[in-house]
């Protein structure tokens, strides 16, 4: 999911361990994992993960969004959506695999790059990104 930190409250919880909670879009999120605490800044758009426990919302995955303008995250630290990504893609890899096997791939080229761009369609159908428009042929 992605929405702007409208507000950030910082708590303890009985045991004092600290948590951040968030307003993201109207809805209140909690944030246990202490390592992602310098991601948090109001007014920046992230990328996230939610899961319901109970009553609340915990964010199980933080990151800066694509392009957002808003705080960048330093290069050597690994960015929390690297793991989910990369197995979306396999997942994405192994199904355009499995078609293009019970495909005759003898006139599409080089099968390798075929294949990739079949995983490719996937993922942007999984993300929802729309499909570019064809360019229009040429009067002629």
């Amino acid at each position: 999911m992605q929405g702007r930190i409208d507000k950030v409250w910082q708590n303890r919880s009985k045991n004092e361990k600290p948590y951040l909670t968030l307003e993201i879009g109207g809805e209140r999120y909690n944030l246990w994992d202490e390592e992602l605490f310098d991601q948090v800044q109001e007014g920046a758009v992230v990328d996230y993960d939610a899961r319901q426990s109970g009553k609340y919302n915990n964010i199980t995955a933080l990151g800066p969004a694509d392009s957002n303008g808003g705080p960048e995250t330093p290069r050597d630290m690994p960015d929390p959506n690297y793991r989910s990504r990369s197995i979306r893609r396999m997942s994405c890899l192994r199904a355009a695999s499995t078609l293009a096997a019970s495909l005759d791939l003898s006139e599409a080229g080089d099968p390798i790059e075929y294949t990739v761009g079949i995983a490719r369609k996937f993922e942007g159908y999984i993300e929802e990104r729309p499909e570019p428009e064809p360019e229009p042929d040429e009067p002629g």
